[in-house]
């Protein structure tokens, strides 16, 4: 109740001074965790799960997200399980047949981030297959180096770039690059590895026109849509500081930076007329994800560039999962759709307004955001 009212008195007196705001040159529309499928137990959608918000998807210039787990056919036995069930505790490990890559094609996806905490569930061989089956699709992978970083010719720049993909748009060089909260198989760049960090996206800027920095880090829960400037641990691992990262990587050129992993929606805040996305929620997870509240609420939301790659406008498209019922209340299968409540828009903005009050974007009452700056006359 607090938040909402928070939200609802601040979005207020915010809309009587937010001018028109001038259109993007391109509009990147970003969604969170998705896996829709588990091929050990054969769990996986028998229909396009992404069929009544494809249409939001495909509405942008570029669409991205984070594939949670793996793309492949083999390896029936995954790689952690034995030990964190030996501890007692549930073993979550996600392999999804390489058919279900053609859902995120149809869907629009342009860009997938793979450097997460899944995506070397069932070994390298399995990681290795999940980033040729994207690529073979037609998607850009990013986050996944292709070598690992076990030499100092493997850890030069020009190596660690293999992280980075680069998408033409309207004349223009727009280039990706993912990042993990560590450097798990020496296949991936931690975001705690800041001055490496910073060395990556200056070379991007150099030889690109924009460059979006997306990281899959933060502690994870229903309980974790605060955005602390601490490292977050989760289950006695670091999992970084998401805004300990952003704002070094924003210095060195980055124009856009997208988060993701904790599991639910964060706040946003802008740097240097740059937009930070802290964590883009659950977005398609069919199964073995929790939908505790609020984590079956997600979000498509779409950050609008100008030629510069400053934030110029965006909007929020609040979505949710749930469980399709029987006439008798039995569970039939995961739903994905829109949020008529738009509860993903309130909890961004309420969040947004909450832990970044002096650098949050401007909020009108229809899902759109816009610069500090953008006032009226």
């Amino acid at each position: 109740m607090r938040l909402s009212l928070l939200c609802a008195i601040l979005s207020i007196a915010s809309m009587a001074s937010v001018a028109s705001a001038g259109e993007p040159f391109v509009r990147i529309r970003a969604v969170g965790d998705m896996m829709i499928g588990n091929a050990p137990t054969n769990e996986v959608p028998q229909h396009f799960f992404f069929a009544k918000v494809a249409g939001a998807l495909r509405d942008a210039d570029i669409t991205f997200g984070n594939h949670e787990g793996t793309l492949c056919d083999s390896g029936i036995r995954g790689r952690k399980c034995p030990e964190v069930m030996k501890r007692g505790e549930l073993c979550y490990a996600f392999r999804s047949p390489t058919h279900l890559i053609s859902q995120f094609k149809e869907a629009g996806f342009d860009v997938l981030h793979l450097a997460n905490n899944h995506i070397f569930d069932y070994y390298e061989d399995c990681a290795n297959d999940t980033k040729k089956t994207v690529e073979n699709a037609g998607i850009l992978s990013v986050g996944l180096l292709d070598e690992p970083r076990t030499s100092t010719t493997n850890n030069t720049v020009a190596k660690l770039l293999g992280a980075s993909q680069v998408v033409q748009f309207g004349g223009k060089r727009i280039a990706f690059l993912g990042f993990h909260y560590s450097n798990v198989y020496n296949r991936v760049i931690s975001i705690r590895e800041i001055e490496t960090a910073k060395k990556l996206i200056q070379a991007l800027k150099a030889s690109n026109d924009i460059v979006v920095a997306t990281m899959h880090a933060g502690a994870e829960g229903k309980d974790k849509a605060s955005t602390p400037n601490t490292d977050e641990m989760h289950r006695g691992e670091n999992r970084g500081n998401m805004q300990a990262f952003s704002k070094p990587v924003i210095d060195a050129g980055a124009d856009l930076v997208i988060g993701h992993g904790p599991h639910v929606l964060r706040g946003m805040e802008i740097y240097k007329k740059k937009l930070i996305i802290y964590s883009l929620g659950n977005f398609a997870t069919y199964t073995h994800f929790s939908f505790d509240n609020p984590m079956q609420i997600g979000a498509i939301v779409e950050a609008g560039l100008d030629e510069n790659g400053n934030f110029v406008a965006g909007e929020i498209i609040s979505t949710h999962q749930y469980w399709l019922k029987n006439a008798k209340g039995s569970r039939l299968h995961v739903e994905l759709d829109f949020d008529a409540k738009k509860r993903g828009e309130q909890e961004i903005v309420n969040w947004s307004l909450l832990d970044f009050p002096k650098s949050a974007p401007k909020f009108d009452n229809k899902g759109k955001f816009y610069p500090q700056s953008l006032v009226l006359p």
